[in-house]
């Protein structure tokens, strides 16, 4: 672990970024580790070998081809985290829509008013009925899980989509490169 730290501090010399400090703890432990002066050696001789190397500048075709594989990977990364929040909103705007229902039914049953002065006995009664209410959910689930499963998938499709187009609509005006 110690070594990683001094191998780095060699590519950061190599590029002329370590202080006068730092190429003392370096040189010190060069001379300590003989395992990290043969890294040392050979990181030097990559290093001239490069530096000695004439530049040459790459086929257009090849930039070009870089470039749109750059893109490409960004609009992919753009379209997935798209789909996740477009997806996890989708959820958030459902949970929105109905909860003012679920609340209003328990208002207008009276069932949060007696919760609320009941006691345990009540809430008792309320696991009761919960237990129940789950019964008839599972029943209900059984029957129709397959086609609320079916929707929610097809959802799911649509949302996806509608966020591909969306982002389709903001490159072609140059808005997400």
């Amino acid at each position: 672990m110690r070594c990683e730290r001094y191998r780095q501090m060699m590519s950061e010399q190599l590029d002329g970024g370590l202080s006068a400090g730092e190429q003392g703890k370096l040189n010190a432990h060069l001379e300590e580790c003989d395992t990290c002066q043969a890294a040392w050696e050979r990181m030097r001789a990559v290093d001239q070998l490069f530096r000695g190397a004439a530049m040459v500048e790459a086929p257009v075709r090849l930039r070009v081809d870089v470039m749109e594989r750059l893109g490409g990977e960004t609009r992919r990364r753009n379209l997935v985290w798209g789909g996740i929040g477009l997806a996890l909103g989708s959820g958030v705007v459902t949970a929105l829509l109905i909860l003012p229902v679920l609340l209003g039914v328990l208002n207008a049953s009276g069932v949060a008013s007696t919760l609320v002065s009941g006691g345990p006995e009540t809430a008792a009664q309320l696991l009761t009925v919960a237990r129940s209410a789950g019964r008839v959910a599972w029943t209900l689930l059984e029957t129709f899980g397959l086609p609320l499963v079916a929707a929610g998938f097809c959802t799911m499709v649509m949302a996806l989509v509608i966020n591909g187009i969306w982002l389709g609509t903001l490159h072609r005006l140059r808005v997400v490169r």
